[in-house]
């Protein structure tokens, strides 16, 4: 616009003004000029944008419920009408104001532009919630191949975020991230079974590693060492703890991450597939107000879960119950747990004596790997406590002779366990997958007195397993066969997980 058209154009708002302020004098209504009103949506969208051109009338001020319109024709009874009518259904106060068609076209225009604003805001914020959505890892990555496909189109920030999502949803128990010469992969652990998850290229490692060490604690600059943390993270709707591993290899650290599932602290007896032989043997074992009952079995065949779920029976605000572990896989409401460190000078046994001292009624000893823990153990079951641990062993007969092992007398285990369970976990059959989920074999001896007889008289497996079956024992394959029989799992699966245990 020249300097001229300018001039020419304030001459013509002045004159219309001029005008317009006299029409308002006339009427007595007050008169404004809109141009000086940085009005907002939230005030103009009182009235629809066609509405403000219908009816030449704009809302531009709202102080609470009061609220100042600006119209061209207020001599109009049926723009009066209208504005009565929007004063009473949002009650309102309205003041009148007179405006020439300029303020309304002003007005307008700044409405339009509002709404133009707020029509691309939206359809950004569509956008970034599609994003969003897009990459909920815990809603949408199901299977391998969805993880494949994800893979594809993230940052690496983001690359811990769908591994982990994609471990929880396929149930894995723990992410193993191994460098290669080329590259690296990820594995899962599901149902006992490693499983090739992914193979990603070698420039995502080292970002990978650091955030998860970030997360953990651990020192992202040191390589050469191992190092052991934790974290936790949400996923979907639950907050997943992971215990993290770090171990220098070839080509790399590699990690391993133990998925640590709050539900499974939740888990019953019944629902880790004990059967009811078996389970009546237990519930009297941890009936009692002393002895020790000791769960026995390789790493990765549930001991820890067994014990949360007898923990879970037996925790009542009457009983004040110690857990001993290394390192505390789950949290308990309700029971005092204490990590054990070895490498600060704080062992099983160490903790046992102080926890002995906390006048306990029940004590969880994570495992017992040596003899003065097993010693101190046998002697808080005889002295009126009772303890739950674990011993690794391949079988329930050989539990009682691997202490003897580790130096206790035959004499001192005479009357002191309760019960000894030996179990695995075997995967389930699924009809369309294969095999989703596990469940327990087991076999469960409580120790008579001729069991014990010939555990101090050393005997042979052979005649411990002979005793043990005339005293009611079914063994882990015979179990695993009647979850055979029953269609729970297969023969396949009973020889892969027991490994002759019972011959």
């Amino acid at each position: 616009m020249t300097n001229v058209s300018r001039t020419l154009s304030n001459i013509t708002r002045s004159s219309e003004e001029r005008i317009t302020q006299q029409k308002a004098q006339g009427l007595k209504y007050p008169y404004e000029v809109l141009d000086n009103f940085p009005s907002n949506l939230e005030i103009l969208s009182l009235m629809t944008l066609e509405e403000v051109r219908k009816w030449k009338a704009v809302p531009f001020v709202k102080q609470g419920n009061k609220v100042k319109v600006g119209l061209v024709h207020p001599e109009n009874i049926n723009t009066i009408t209208f504005l009565r009518q929007l004063a009473n259904k949002n009650n309102l106060t309205l003041t009148l104001v007179v405006v020439s068609e300029s303020s309304l076209s002003y007005m307008i225009s700044l409405y339009e532009d509002l709404l133009e604003q707020e029509a691309e805001f939206a359809q950004q914020q569509k956008k970034k919630e599609k994003i969003e959505e897009e990459k909920d890892f815990a809603k949408h990555v199901q299977s391998f191949e969805d993880l494949k496909k994800f893979a594809r189109n993230i940052s690496t920030t983001e690359l811990l975020d769908l591994i982990v999502a994609s471990a929880v949803n396929l149930r894995a128990s723990d992410i193993h991230i191994e460098p290669e010469d080329v590259g690296f992969l990820v594995r899962f652990r599901i149902d006992g079974v490693l499983q090739p998850a992914i193979h990603l290229e070698a420039d995502k490692f080292k970002p990978l590693v650091s955030r998860i060490k970030m997360h953990a604690n651990l020192k992202i600059d040191l390589g050469e060492k191992p190092q052991d943390g934790r974290f936790s993270m949400q996923v979907g709707n639950q907050a997943i703890d992971f215990r993290v591993s770090s171990l220098p290899s070839q080509y790399g650290e590699s990690i391993v991450l133990r998925i640590l599932r709050q539900d499974v602290q939740q888990l019953s007896l019944e629902e880790l597939g004990f059967n009811e032989q078996d389970l009546v043997k237990i519930n009297e074992a941890i009936k009692k107000p002393y002895g020790m009952v000791i769960i026995t079995g390789p790493t990765g065949s549930g001991k820890t879960t067994t014990l949360y779920a007898l923990l879970n029976k037996l925790n009542t605000p009457e009983r004040k119950i110690i857990t001993l572990e290394d390192p505390i896989e789950y949290r308990l409401e309700g029971v005092e747990q204490s990590q054990v460190d070895s490498t600060k000078s704080y062992s099983f046994a160490d903790a046992l004596r102080a926890a002995l001292r906390q006048d306990p009624d029940i004590i969880m000893i994570g495992e017992i790997r040596d003899e003065e823990t097993a010693r101190i153990a046998l002697n808080a079951a005889l002295t009126g406590h009772l303890v739950l641990s674990t011993v690794h062993t391949n079988n329930a007969v050989m539990a009682m002779p691997r202490l003897v092992d580790m130096g206790i007398e035959a004499f001192f285990l005479s009357g002191s366990i309760n019960l000894i369970v030996a179990q695995r976990l075997v995967r389930k059959i699924d009809k369309n997958s294969g095999y989703t989920g596990r469940t327990v074999i087991c076999e469960t001896l409580k120790p008579s007195a001729d069991f014990e007889r010939a555990v101090l008289q050393k005997t042979d497996f052979t005649t411990l397993l002979n005793i043990a079956r005339e005293d009611g024992m079914v063994t882990m394959s015979e179990d695993g066969q009647k979850k055979v029989a029953a269609g729970i799992t297969t023969a396949e699966e009973i020889s892969r997980v027991t490994q002759q245990s019972d011959l």
